[in-house]
């Protein structure tokens, strides 16, 4: 019995992506899963309010996300040949979003770097990871943007 059917596999289309893509591709070959390779554009509808020519920031905008769905469409056929995956390109609230998709889908997991903030003013800023964690109905995995999976067990544990 396969146990995940429908995973959301959130990136930053970075090299932080790397880690969470094979986490990714490793359990939907175990089950099979369908995946759905998402990343969520940052609104930047509010800099239409500081500018005279709105149809100049509009066009940059459209153009923006016009570049970042080939992107992803070629990131999800080179990182995910052989799966069922599909990309998907959101914008506005990352964990809102999420979890809308994840209900409107019926996924049975969310694969997601944790987007850590750190220093003096990481109060500053959210942490989708932490919102998504905190109200998702299904399962979440966190990778750490600075994963590291070399360790050597004490001898006398």
């Amino acid at each position: 019995m396969a146990l995940f059917s429908t995973i959301i596999c959130c990136i930053n289309l970075t090299e932080n992506s790397d880690d969470i893509v094979q986490y990714t591709r490793g359990i939907a070959k175990v089950d099979n899963a369908r995946v759905i390779v998402v990343h969520s554009l940052p609104s930047a509808a509010h800099l239409l309010n500081y500018v005279s020519s709105r149809s100049m920031i509009e066009n940059i905008l459209e153009e923006s996300k016009a570049r970042t769905e080939v992107f992803l469409k070629d990131f999800v056929e080179k990182n995910f040949a052989g799966i069922k995956a599909e990309p998907l390109l959101m914008s506005g609230n990352p964990a809102r979003e999420l979890i809308e998709l994840a209900d409107k889908v019926c996924a049975d997991l969310i694969i997601m770097g944790s987007m850590s903030t750190k220093g003096l003013f990481s109060f500053m800023f959210s942490r989708p990871s932490e919102s998504v964690i905190g109200h998702s109905r299904v399962p979440v995995m966190v990778i750490p943007n600075d994963l590291s999976l070399e360790c050597t067990a004490e001898d006398d544990f």
